[in-house]
């Protein structure tokens, strides 16, 4: 079972500096800016962008505690990362660090250098898509650095926060949420299968996504896009990882988590509305599946309030 992990909202971060300020050197450039309170009350706030090319091992980042959100991109060489949710793993070149707020983390190069670039942001907005999964303590390392639209995102980010002015933050704000949304899509599957499905998978999967809650069967979804069931088995397997069982399974949990994070409903109506005639089966599946039972993550949610 995972150790338990308390989440504490994101607030502004309070740091030594001015409130507007550029800062150069020969291998690294960033800006940090104290969000308004204007900007707060969108949701989601920019406080820093920045790049540090060649960052050697000796100045590394150790058991930091951050009062907000920060996303590191390694851009070039490896190193490690260690946190309180994952424990000591290996990064390398495309590697997203998550760094999520209250949790103490760790990162450093090998012996080469590293280069190295950085969004620290903030707000509700990001405290609600960690209740919801979208971000994960657990999950804090991806390898989609090198992805070509995360690339772009961060870019943009980097582009439009470093010309500051008084509407650059609010104007990355919302590139840091797709970017979010844009991760965790690469990271559960949903992005990847978007850009490489024929049309008959890809019927299937905006079938399952609309219906899979309502009774979906694996052989009446094969009749619906018009093909044997042996063939779509195959195919979707092919092209998604997920058998069509599977891919079912995924969205009916994934509405549940929704439902216990954000409503009261009791888990027997939850599980009603997710597809599963009987409640004790859909107990001990999300148990299997999601590590804890219904009740427990549920409380997990709350503590992360």
């Amino acid at each position: 079972m995972q150790k338990m992990i308390k989440h504490r909202r994101s607030q502004p971060p309070r740091i030594e500096a001015p409130s507007d300020a550029l800062h150069r050197s020969p291998d690294r450039i960033w800006r940090f800016a104290t969000p308004s309170i204007a900007q707060q009350r969108l949701g989601i706030w920019v406080s820093s962008t920045g790049v540090h090319r060649r960052q050697p091992p000796h100045n590394r980042v150790q058991r930091r505690v951050l009062d907000c959100y920060a996303l590191v991109l390694v851009a070039r060489g490896s190193g490690v990362f260690d946190s309180a949710a994952t424990g000591r793993q290996r990064v390398k070149a495309g590697a997203l660090l998550w760094c999520l707020p209250g949790l103490w983390h760790s990162y450093s190069p090998d012996e080469a250098t590293w280069d190295e670039r950085w969004i620290v942001f903030g707000g509700k907005l990001p405290d609600e898509l960690t209740r919801q999964g979208c971000l994960d303590a657990h999950c804090a390392i991806d390898a989609f650095g090198a992805d070509p639209e995360v690339l772009a995102l961060i870019d943009r980010i980097d582009s439009v926060f470093m010309k500051a002015g008084p509407r650059s933050s609010a104007l990355a704000a919302p590139m840091v949420h797709q970017s979010v949304l844009v991760a965790h899509g690469l990271r559960t599957g949903v992005l990847r299968m978007d850009r490489s499905l024929d049309s008959e998978v890809s019927r299937a999967v905006a079938l399952i996504e609309r219906d899979a809650t309502a009774g979906l069967r694996p052989e009446d979804l094969a009749r619906r896009v018009n093909v044997s069931y042996p063939t779509l088995r195959r195919k979707f397997r092919r092209q998604t990882s997920y058998s069509v069982k599977e891919y079912i399974l995924r969205v009916q949990l994934s509405l549940a988590k929704d439902l216990l994070a954000t409503t009261g409903l009791s888990v027997t109506e939850i599980a009603r509305r997710c597809g599963f005639e009987n409640a004790l089966y859909f107990s001990r599946l999300f148990a299997q599946k999601e590590g804890v039972p219904p009740r427990v993550f549920r409380g997990r949610q709350t503590l992360r309030t």
